[in-house]
């Protein structure tokens, strides 16, 4: 606790607190929950103030808390930026912080009864002065707290330099580059961290400790020197043991080398000066490629070095400001070949491969077409690419959007008016192949923030890898307006994913429908929302069909379009979605994932319609067919319908006087079945879902008990008896 007066005279320290109240319990205040959203506001006064489910506010100015109950509550996974001073002020105010405060000046928490408390998840950056006042005032940190001076809070976790150095991190990086910019932070006196390469067997490697002279490797809090002549001799860093670089400013002297290999991660935060003769180079390969992400100036030029595998075509652009044709033409002197392309629309692709064609004059985000005869490497070096934003004029129809940047992109997910992919249909998709047979779309719809397909551990989730190409389509009538990709969207992606995507778990409310002809899966996604809707929209993404692939495809119909994400509203009950194939002679299986995953309770049956078979899906149940080569988009319906479902005799309803009876699942596949009618004699029946009578037995007494030996599935058991009648749809596993 640090009082206001260097006497620590508690009493005048009241007499001043109760002043302060005095003043601010006179003004306006209110009382607010920001709830999932994320805005900037100027600095105000509040009563009370909670952020939950992940709200993301920023203050721009001093923020004030004062009522006699006053709190600031910020839950787990919630931030709150203050750029200004912090007071919270009232005899039982209260501070609970299990999310992110972060404050740029001064902090004062006073009162007679008050608290702050910091929980696991919690953490607290204070660019100021930290000042606690208070009789009984509670203090606690089970969380993470850096402040200015670290004094301030004997229990805290140390000072702006420690929070630099924190590892693992306590911001995320751009969180923490703002911090230290805005509180004036003086990265110069961060500690100096020297190349000398003089570790026997290892004096390349940049993860040696003993290659840096003061014997440790570099960190967020180091600024690295890479100098002309290491002490080492002329040993210059070429590899990284476990490929991941860290570090505040990055100085190459004149004449000095650094090379950074394929599947890097680099994190610059600070600027990057590259001196006379000098030379960084930053290799990447299409199963490797490079994530280099700065945040300050970059002074001089890099060369960035792509190597392509032969035999496809790759969809590509440039993170280098000035790429020159002449760069791909060196590939020519070796005997090696090349044809690159400019796509500009559906019809129109221009040969730009051993040309004059000039890439400077061309957007930073436009994307080309390029295929190699023999592998081979390309470079190009000049000035990266850091602009906040770049963008491109739209076209008519379908058109290529590369990622400027030498980091991972996530594509962002904005459905508002403004957003930068806004006057496309709202869907991004990314070519994935290592042949032409297996060349597939991934797909991106930065409406609803959905994916498909799904991968070995989650989904295509919009990461898009280092000058990765992507196809969009403009909407109609948007010809003309711009699409943009800004710097705030660039990432690391921890799977380091290939010259395609990343990847992120399932979400709820999202079924899967896959079709595997035993060559390859391809995926139709449908998703449930709120707002959702029965016709077409930009939430829905077109399906993009390769020919020549081996895949067999598989797609919803919404206004007789082919679409392979389609975006439904929650309340479906007797909906039918028309499910289109187009595929190959042979064997398919048709299953759906994500049903146990659903908000709501459906029963899902796919109907064949060429077959006139029904089948009850659920999670594990595949539908085995046959069929010719076909492009059908009638061949299947999936009903849905809205019922609740019985599994286990804790599921039933037991109100006695609607139901009258008990009829559930034990042991996975044992109908039970308890009623006191009165009645002697009574009926059982089974039916599937498409109406198929399955069972029909009579009983007497007051329970029954049958094994059904059905497939997986939901069924409908009807009870029977002289007055009275009972219905209840069952699940045997």
């Amino acid at each position: 606790m640090i009082c206001l007066f260097e006497n620590k005279n508690m009493r005048y320290c009241y007499i001043v607190l109760i002043l302060i109240v005095s003043v601010f319990a006179s003004m306006e205040t209110n009382a607010e929950t920001i709830d999932g959203v994320t805005e900037v506001r100027a600095g105000g006064m509040y009563s009370e103030l909670e952020l939950i489910n992940n709200a993301d506010v920023t203050f721009n100015g001093d923020f004030t808390i004062v009522a006699q109950n006053g709190s600031l509550i910020i839950e787990a996974g919630s931030k709150m930026v203050v750029n200004g001073a912090l007071r919270i002020i009232g005899r039982y105010a209260s501070v609970q912080i299990n999310g992110t405060l972060i404050v740029t000046e001064n902090v004062f928490i006073g009162g007679r009864d008050a608290e702050n408390s910091v929980g696991d998840d919690g953490v607290l950056t204070v660019g100021g002065d930290y000042n606690s006042v208070g009789r009984n005032l509670e203090e606690t940190n089970d969380g993470s707290v850096y402040l200015s001076d670290p004094t301030d809070w004997g229990d805290s976790d140390g000072d702006i330099t420690d929070l630099i150095e924190a590892d693992p991190p306590v911001l995320p990086e751009e969180d923490l580059i703002d911090f230290i910019e805005d509180i004036g932070y003086d990265t110069d006196l961060l500690p100096a961290s020297d190349w000398q390469g003089d570790e026997a067997g290892s004096a390349t490697d940049w993860n040696i400790s003993g290659n840096w002279a003061d014997g440790s490797v570099p960190t967020t809090a180091s600024n690295v020197t890479i100098p002309t002549t290491p002490s080492g001799g002329s040993v210059f860093p070429t590899d990284c043991g476990n490929n991941v670089y860290y570090m505040w400013n990055l100085t190459l002297e004149n004449n000095a080398e650094l090379t950074i290999p394929a599947g890097s991660q680099v994190t610059v935060f600070g600027d990057i000066n590259i001196g006379t003769g000098a030379n960084l180079t930053v290799e990447n390969s299409v199963a490797q490629p490079t994530s280099f992400l700065h945040y300050g100036q970059v002074n001089g030029n890099i060369t960035y070095k792509w190597s392509y595998n032969s035999g496809n075509w790759w969809l590509i652009g440039h993170a280098i400001s000035n790429p020159t044709m002449a760069n791909y033409d060196a590939i020519l002197a070796g005997g090696n070949d090349y044809a690159m392309y400019d796509y500009q629309d559906l019809s129109v692709m221009q040969r730009i491969s051993k040309t004059a064609f000039d890439f400077s004059a061309q957007d930073e985000i436009r994307g080309y077409l390029l295929k190699v005869k023999n592998n081979a490497s390309i470079s190009h070096t000049g000035l990266l690419n850091s602009a906040d934003v770049y963008s491109k004029t739209l076209q008519t129809g379908w058109q290529v959007i590369a990622n400027p940047y030498a980091s991972y992109y996530q594509l962002p997910t904005e459905a508002s008016s403004g957003a930068d992919f806004e006057h496309t249909t709202g869907s991004v998709y990314v070519t994935v192949s290592t042949s032409n047979s297996d060349k597939v779309y991934h797909t991106f719809n930065t409406v609803t923030g959905v994916g498909t397909p799904a991968i070995s551990d989650g989904t295509f989730n919009g990461i898009i890898a280092p000058t990765q190409a992507f196809y969009v389509e403009t909407t109609s009538g948007s010809e003309g307006q711009n699409v943009y990709m800004r710097s705030v969207h660039r990432v690391h992606d921890a799977a380091k994913a290939a010259l395609k995507s990343g990847q992120v778990s399932k979400e709820q409310d999202i079924l899967r429908i896959k079709l595997d002809n035993n060559n390859a899966v391809d995926e139709a996604v449908i998703l449930l929302r709120e707002d959702g809707e029965f016709g077409l929209t930009r939430m829905d993404s077109k399906q993009r069909f390769v020919t020549g692939n081996s895949l067999s495809y598989i797609y919803s119909v919404v206004d007789d379009v082919e679409t392979v994400i389609n975006v439904l509203p929650y309340e479906l009950d007797d909906f039918q979605q028309v499910l289109g194939i187009k595929a190959y002679a042979g064997q398919h299986s048709l299953s759906i994932e994500g049903i146990s995953n659903l908000s709501a309770n459906y029963d899902l049956v796919l109907e064949d319609k060429e077959l006139g078979i029904f089948t009850t899906m659920v999670d594990g149940v595949e539908y085995t067919f046959d069929t010719e080569e076909i492009n059908s988009e009638q061949r299947f319906v999936l009903h849905l319908k809205a019922a609740p479902i019985a599994t286990d005799i804790d599921d039933v309803e037991r109100n006695e006087e609607l139901y009258e009876a008990k009829v559930y699942i034990q042991d996975q596949s044992m109908l039970s079945i308890e009623c006191n009618w009165g009645e002697k004699e009574k009926f059982v029946t089974v039916y599937d879902l498409s109406g198929q009578q399955l069972l029909n037995e009579a009983f007497e007494g007051n329970e029954f008990r049958r094994n059904l030996p059905f497939t997986k599935g939901i069924y409908l058991v009807k009870l029977e008896g002289d007055k009275k009648t009972f219905e209840q749809k069952v699940f045997v596993q």
